[in-house]
């Protein structure tokens, strides 16, 4: 696992440390993770696609607006996400995620 949550780190909430060769599967991870905490992600079955388009000059920015902007679709549309395909671009200095999560 890429990933490890940290029990002793968050009170009420969770913390996880994920690891990764490139940019792309951090962000991957993370989401796995992030969505571990609430639901088995092997029994979300990938029904639907969401593309979104994020920008920020720093690239923990990016992190944390990637995994609000999921928690936000789950919560607004009451979606739980199981695979995720990150894109990372850099365009005039500023970290461009591009990504679709699947149901």
């Amino acid at each position: 696992m890429p990933y490890r949550f940290l029990e002793d780190i968050a009170n009420g909430d969770a913390a996880f440390e994920a690891e990764a060769r490139t940019l792309e599967e951090l962000f991957r991870e993370a989401a796995v993770a992030t969505f571990e905490v609430m639901v088995d992600t092997m029994g979300v079955e990938a029904k639907i696609t969401r593309e979104v388009e994020l920008k920020n000059e720093a690239v923990d920015g990016l992190l944390f607006d990637w995994l609000s902007e999921l928690v936000y679709l789950k919560d607004a549309e009451a979606v739980l996400f199981s695979k995720f395909n990150v894109n990372i671009k850099k365009n005039d200095a500023i970290p461009k995620l591009k990504r679709q999560q699947s149901k």
